[in-house]
């Protein structure tokens, strides 16, 4: 997904909820295949630029397929942000409970976007 399609989601989700205060965004990155670090300076900018938004990035550096990202450690991590952006590729992962972890504010109703492996 393109840093103008994220963007756009999020410029659109500002837009629509009359914010005054920033959208506070945490950024996931990390993992095998791609230019994740380049990828986490060029999109939370690129949104900046265009949406009431700030965004936290967290950039694993771990480049194997089945690492755990220290982020996820925390039962409430997700708590501080208003949308979580999944830009992760740790397919490799097989712990049901971990992924459930990562999942729960999901399901409890927390936004999130997913770009690519993340899915």
């Amino acid at each position: 997904m393109s840093s103008r399609i994220v963007a756009s989601l999020l410029a659109g989700t500002v837009l629509t909820a009359g914010a005054v205060e920033p959208l506070k965004v945490l950024y996931i990155t990390g993992g095998c295949c791609h230019d994740y670090p380049a990828q986490a300076d060029l999109i939370p900018q690129g949104v900046e630029e265009r949406a009431n938004v700030k965004f936290t990035v967290f950039l694993d550096p771990n480049v194997s397929t089945a690492s755990k990202m220290k982020v996820y450690e925390d039962a409430n991590w997700a708590a501080a942000y208003d949308v979580i952006v999944h830009n992760e590729c740790y397919a490799d992962v097989k712990d049901p409970e971990w992924t459930q972890r990562i999942l729960k504010p999901h399901k409890e109703g927390k936004p999130g976007v997913v770009i690519h492996c993340a899915m």
